[in-house]
């Protein structure tokens, strides 16, 4: 795991690092807050709703609340985030010259291809005893774009030529998305602030599942032309959401992985109560080697069967 640069102490408000890096992988530092967070919780026997927001965070803050708020404030201190927030604005008028409209979606910046598709969401019915109720799945490709450490503005710049390449790359996954008769979005943080808190920096949607490798293939070629390598070593490359009639089947794939791994840790604190005062590694073990390692290779089907048994 990267270690985050803090830099020379601040000496007051207009102060800041020298350099600064946003890390590629989770920090040693957000992994405890999250661990910790977790066992104050399981301690307090707080209910499943809540250990499975405490998970979800687990799965997407790559830094502590501390390091974040030094990054942020490095990265301010050359207005980092009105830059960052002017620079979304013009991607939105060039994606929209290429046919790629701009779409609403709470906390992400959005495109979707305009291309009518027919091809349906492929949708599961569940079991008899919830009525014919069924779940709709989109799936996704996830990317981790990696910014180098260096100066406040080299790392805003960096951040840049990553934003500048998205009309670009929605030019190219409409161009897929009328070949393949499909739907396809994109998305990437609305604020700085999510960026560098979230290991998705880039997020792909679509119907089809026999298009993923295309769909990833076209994004590594057209990153790739500014030098970023989006290897991703602790989070999945590929998922999917549901959308369902019933609240409880519905979610991104990471709310979906945290609601099974909630009710599994409940189950194991029920049998052995002392895990709850266990330690950070055996923690993390259990969450990264048994539970998330797990659950991120379920299929769709998979993912509906145990959500339905932990109903």
């Amino acid at each position: 795991m990267e270690k985050m640069q803090n830099g020379p102490t601040r000496k007051g408000p207009e102060s800041a690092p020298a350099q600064v890096a946003i890390p590629t992988n989770f920090t040693p530092a957000a992994r405890h807050e999250s661990v910790e967070h977790l066992r104050l919780n399981l301690q307090m026997n707080s209910p499943k709703w809540y250990l499975q927001k405490v998970l979800y965070g687990y799965l997407t803050k790559r830094v502590s609340s501390q390091e974040l708020d030094i990054i942020q404030k490095s990265l301010d201190s050359v207005n980092g985030s009105t830059e960052y927030s002017a620079n979304l604005a013009k991607i939105k008028r060039a994606a929209e010259s290429q046919g790629v409209r701009h779409a609403d979606s709470i906390g992400w910046f959005s495109f979707q291809t305009t291309h009518p598709t027919t091809r349906k969401k492929i949708r599961f019915t569940k079991n008899d005893s919830l009525s014919g109720e069924y779940v709709d799945v989109t799936f996704k490709e996830y990317f981790t774009v990696p910014i180098p450490s260096g100066s406040p503005q080299a790392v805003v710049r960096n951040i840049e030529r990553f934003q500048n390449v998205l009309p670009e790359l929605a030019g190219d996954l409409q161009k897929l998305a009328e070949a393949e008769d499909d739907y396809i979005a994109i998305k990437t943080p609305e604020t700085l602030q999510m960026f560098i808190t979230h290991p998705d920096s880039l997020v792909v949607h679509y119907r089809n599942p026999a298009i993923a490798s295309k769909v990833r293939s076209i994004v590594e070629k057209r990153l790739g032309t500014i030098g970023l390598d989006t290897s991703r070593h602790e989070r999945v490359e590929s998922g999917f959401d549901f959308a369902s009639t019933n609240d409880n089947f519905d979610g991104s794939h990471s709310d979906l992985m945290a609601s099974v791994a909630a009710a599994r840790v409940r189950e194991l604190v029920q049998d052995r109560p002392e895990m709850a005062g266990g330690s950070e590694s055996e923690i993390r073990e259990f969450l990264d080697n048994r539970a998330f390692s797990e659950y991120a290779k379920f299929t769709p089907a998979e993912m509906l069967n145990r959500l339905e048994k932990i109903q």
